[in-house]
C-alpha cells in the first residue's frame, strides 16, 4: 500500500504504515504545528475588546435600571407641571 501524507500537518493517513524515520519527521511536524498555534495570538485583541464592550454594556444596563424610578418620577413631575401650566 502506498503511503500518503496529509499535507496540513504531515502525518500519514489512518490505516497506513509509516517507518521510524518518517514517524520521527511527522512528530516533529506536529510539534512545530502546536508551537505555532501556541504562539499565535492574532485573535486575542478582538476577544479582549469584546469582553470590555460586554462589561460596559452590563454596567450601562445596571446603571439605567437603578435610575429607572428616579427618571420616571422626574418625567412625571415635568408632565404634571406642564399640564397644570397649560390648563
Amino acid at each position: 500500500m502506498a503511503q500518503r501524507d496529509c499535507p496540513a500537518i504531515g502525518v500519514a493517513l489512518a490505516g497506513e504504515t509509516i517507518g521510524k524515520k518518517q514517524k520521527g519527521k511527522n512528530m516533529a511536524n506536529v510539534k512545530q504545528l502546536f508551537m505555532k498555534l501556541a504562539k499565535e495570538d492574532s485573535g486575542q485583541d478582538l476577544i479582549e475588546y469584546a469582553l470590555v464592550a460586554a462589561l460596559v454594556g452590563l454596567g450601562s444596563v445596571a446603571a439605567i435600571s437603578g435610575l429607572d424610578n428616579s427618571l420616571k418620577n422626574t418625567f412625571n413631575a415635568i408632565s404634571g407641571g406642564l399640564s397644570s401650566a397649560v390648563a
